[in-house]
Order: structure tokens, then sequence, then C-alpha cells
């Protein structure tokens, strides 16, 4: 009986994020700064950034496929670029910087549409937590506590 009471003052008690979390990692590493490439991604922790600026998460694939049949597929992953830097508001007759989010893609994922280009590339927006991960689900805090507090009640 104290595990399922512990569980229960756990999930009440739990401070859940301000900002959206998505999985980051690029098809190639640059010297500007130290990021991880999506070939190893493994959808560990060190791959979650927190998104303050965005409510969406997005994955783009890009694809190639040479004359002899050889494909080669690269990835990206990251918070969907939303705000404007340097966006301005007058608030209280002040000119304020303020960090809007604009909601500019729809969810889902589209090819891009060049047939003259030799590269293929994919791009797929998401809303929820961790959500441009892999075709596996991930399964969120909320279906936890709904499990809980089923288990909670039914006992």
């Amino acid at each position: 009986m104290e595990l399922p009471l512990f569980l229960l003052a756990f999930a009440l008690f739990w401070k859940s994020s301000t900002c959206i979390r998505c999985y980051e990692c690029v098809a190639e590493l640059s010297y500007t700064a130290i990021e991880h490439i999506c070939d190893n991604f493994d959808g560990s922790g060190k791959y979650i950034v927190d998104c303050p600026n965005s409510n969406m998460c997005y994955k783009r694939v890009t694809s190639w496929e040479s004359s002899n049949g050889l494909t080669s597929k690269s990835y990206h992953r990251g918070c969907a670029a939303q705000s404007v830097n340097g966006d301005q508001k007058r608030i209280n007759g002040k000119w304020q910087m303020v960090n809007d989010i604009h909601d500019v893609y729809d969810e889902g994922c589209k090819m891009d549409a060049d047939e003259e280009r030799i590269t293929k590339t994919m791009h797929c927006y998401c809303r929820g937590e961790l959500c441009n991960g892999s075709a596996k689900t991930v399964t969120h805090l909320s279906a936890f506590l709904f499990i809980i507090i089923a288990y909670l009640v039914i006992s």
C-alpha cells in the first residue's frame, strides 16, 4: 500500500516543464558547436534538448540514389524554427524584446517537390514530447500517471 501512495504523491508534485522537448542531432559535425550525429541516434538522454522558442519538433530525412543503385540517407532532428530574433512589442508603453512563437508549420510530413534535384528531402513536423524520434512509440508521463491512478482506483 505504501508504494502506490508514494507514486501518487510523486505524480501530484511532479513539476512539468514549461517547454516542449525534442531530440536534436545533425547529419554531420560542424566546427562551431558540439553536436551529436544522427548516425549514432539511439533515443538516449544525450539527444534531448529543451525548445523554449518552439512548440513543435522536426525531423528531416535527405536521401540520395546513385545511377548504380547505391542509396544514402542523412537525418537531422531538432526544435522547429518558430520564433524570430529581434521581435519587439510595446508593453506598458515601452518597447520590449519578446519571443513569440509563430505557428507556421502543419503537423505531418511533406516531400520536396523539385524533381530536378538528385536528393529528395522529407520534412516532418510534430507536436508532443520527443515526437521526432524513430517510428517507435514514446511512452508519455500522462499515460504513466493514468495507469497509476487506474490501479489505485481499482484496488
